[in-house]
């Protein structure tokens, strides 16, 4: 999060300015920022993988009854990894192996469903990167973070299920 420590750098460089006139610390906190920059456009920062979970079933409490939230992984960490800890939390709860919203009978059954898939992040293009030659690392952090909407694929079934004739 280098971009949330440059804002605090300039908050900082502000008062060390106008407020404290401390020029030493200011040229220390300056020195900081520049490596934050520089930081930015020469280190790879791995992409967060991001994971729909929903919660079906009369067993969860109600905060969590039949409810989907967005949860974002840790580094590198696969869905498998994720679904473990979170089946691990629910040790009776069942695992849904499908990103079709459940019926009403699987909403209103006795026990705990959680389905859990990956979704991508979408990016909202900020207004100041609008027509302007942005460099990838910047854009990026963008695309992980302050993300607001996600999209995911799900298979489309019409008529009799026929396996080789499936289209998402």
């Amino acid at each position: 999060m280098w971009e949330e420590a440059i804002s605090l750098c300039k908050e900082l460089a502000e008062q060390y300015e106008m407020e404290i006139f401390d020029y030493e610390l200011l040229s220390q906190n300056l020195i900081q920022q520049a490596k934050f920059y520089e930081n930015i456009m020469k280190i790879l920062r791995p992409k967060p993988d991001y994971f729909a979970v929903g919660y079906y079933g009369q067993g969860f409490p109600t905060f969590l009854r039949n409810k989907v939230f967005i949860y974002r992984g840790k580094e590198y960490e696969r869905r498998e990894d994720f679904q473990m800890q979170l089946l691990s939390q629910f040790p009776s709860a069942e695992k849904m192996n499908t990103t079709s919203a459940p019926g009403d009978d699987v909403k209103n059954a006795p026990g705990q469903y959680i389905q859990c898939f990956t979704v991508q992040p979408v990016l909202d293009e900020h207004p100041r990167f609008k027509n302007k030659p942005v460099p990838d690392q910047i854009i990026n952090f963008y695309k992980s973070n302050y993300v607001q909407k996600f999209h995911y694929s799900r298979p489309v079934r019409r008529g009799t299920v026929d396996p080789e004739n499936e289209f998402a």
